[in-house]
């Protein structure tokens, strides 16, 4: 038996995960929770737990921090993360964090499986959308960086900074 807790603060989007795992007899939801604080409680009571299904962008506490939280204090839990959020920054966070794999919300229950069993054989999975933006944040970190520093500045605004940081 395979168990998973799953992190989604959208209850329609809750359901319909739950309703593609409900195909797989070998399947049991453990835990659910609608935000990384809440699930990080609900683990400090109960760790056993194969792997989590995490969204991203929830309130409280979001998946990529909950993510890294639950890679140290719980390092036999695998993360895949599960979410509509493919952007180069939230990949790379996320992969940082230590998620063993990456799919968007409109994977099939196939899909979902494969990836489930994947991460479960100790490999990664990512989904061929989200594996495009981590090559090109390997093959260019700076995409990474330059979207993490743009805050809005004019370029006088950049030069005086640059100045001030000599």
């Amino acid at each position: 038996m395979i168990r998973i807790a799953l992190a989604e603060d959208n209850a329609f989007l809750a359901k319909a995960i739950i309703n593609k795992l409900g195909l797989f007899d070998d399947i049991k939801i453990k835990s659910k929770a609608t935000e990384g604080g809440e699930l990080l409680a609900q683990l400090a009571n109960d760790s056993n737990i194969d792997i989590i299904l995490m969204d991203i962008h929830m309130p409280g506490m979001d998946g990529i921090e909950a993510c890294g939280e639950i890679a140290q204090l719980y390092p036999h839990i695998k993360t895949i993360m599960l979410t509509v959020k493919d952007d180069e920054q939230s990949v790379y966070g996320a992969l940082k964090a230590g998620a063993k794999g990456y799919l968007l919300k409109e994977s099939d229950p196939g899909e979902l499986r494969n990836a489930i069993d994947l991460v479960m054989s100790g490999k990664a999975m990512l989904s061929p959308e989200v594996a495009s933006k981590a090559i090109r944040i390997i093959q260019d970190p700076e995409i990474v960086d330059k979207e993490a520093q743009d805050f809005g500045l004019s370029p006088r605004e950049l030069d005086v900074l640059t100045h001030l940081c000599n």
